[in-house]
């Protein structure tokens, strides 16, 4: 039996320190470095200075303070972007909901034929003999989890479990939201897309997908400065012109994915001035390539 790797042993909070000082990371304060490492994870914190980290060392071309401050810009994008999304959100689920309960009926999520594959719905086993939960297996679940919720003791009591579908979209997470519209047949797809954001239905999907992947990201603390999206996002042809560009695997396309997305025109507004001026703000630590920002990037979001 092969011997098992060793991990790594625990630090006390001034060995962290002295680690990074062994990597050439300057140091401009051990106090507030200190400080700041006992409250923030060093191995979340050290993600923000990556890109200087060559063979494990910085080279001193970074410094610990602005290593701090690009974990402070990375929190104020999440906190913008989670903002914009849940108007998006809630518009995608309200319309969902409707179209699908005006067209199939209260229930109308139990209609398996709603659906492109019917394994999505009940799910389905393997050739192994593993079970893959489909969307039936999720709702009972998100159900169980909400319980105590009044809305959800409401309808488990009064109506014996059964949900219409209104009420249901209001436990289901974004990501089941995306699952579910990506499987539902086509004409009910574009009747979602565009009357919801007078888009087509491709974009919508693929949208959706990512943009659930970029709200788990926020929503779980995780890092988006310096991040490849493991979800690549389709650009609409309005930025055609544009496309050599933009990175198809950095935030800034999912950007343009939630402007296109946004239907209230005073509310992207705001939320454009705000990325502006928290560029702005962090402009001396930041490199706009690493959030996959081109120059123009100004002009492109204009457009």
């Amino acid at each position: 039996m092969e011997d098992e790797i060793k991990l790594k042993e625990p630090r006390t909070f001034e060995e962290q320190l002295e680690i990074l000082k062994d990597k050439h990371m300057k140091i401009d304060n051990d106090d507030k470095a200190i400080n700041v490492l006992k409250i923030t994870n060093y191995y979340r914190l050290t993600a923000y200075a990556l890109q200087f980290n060559k063979n494990d060392d910085y080279a001193y071309k970074i410094s610990f303070t602005d290593m701090y401050k690009l974990y402070e810009f990375d929190k104020a994008l999440r906190s913008l972007i989670l903002d914009i999304l849940e108007d998006i959100e809630i518009a995608f689920r309200t319309y969902m909901a409707y179209s699908l309960s005006i067209k199939y009926g209260t229930e109308a999520y139990k209609n398996s034929d709603l659906f492109k594959d019917e394994r999505f719905y009940n799910g389905y086993d393997d050739v192994a003999g593993k079970h893959h939960k489909g969307l039936i297996d999720e709702i009972k679940l998100e159900i169980h989890n909400n319980r105590k919720e009044l809305f959800v003791k409401h309808h488990l009591i009064k109506y014996k479990g059964r949900f219409p579908i209104w009420v249901l979209v209001e436990i289901f997470s974004f990501g089941m939201l995306s699952r579910t519209y990506s499987n539902l047949n086509t004409a009910d797809q574009k009747d979602i897309s565009r009357n919801c954001f007078n888009i087509n239905n491709q974009l919508l999907e693929s949208w959706a997908e990512n943009l659930s992947y970029i709200r788990n990201i926020c929503a779980h603390y995780g890092r988006l400065y310096n991040k490849k999206m493991a979800i690549i996002p389709k650009l609409h042809n309005r930025y055609n012109e544009y496309k050599e560009s933009i990175n198809s695997n950095r935030l800034f396309i999912s950007i343009l994915g939630i402007k296109e997305l946004t239907k209230n025109g005073s509310k992207w507004g705001i939320f454009q001035n705000k990325l502006k001026k928290l560029l702005n703000e962090y402009k001396d630590v930041i490199d706009l390539r690493l959030i996959g920002f081109p120059e123009n990037w100004v002009e492109i979001l204009s457009k």
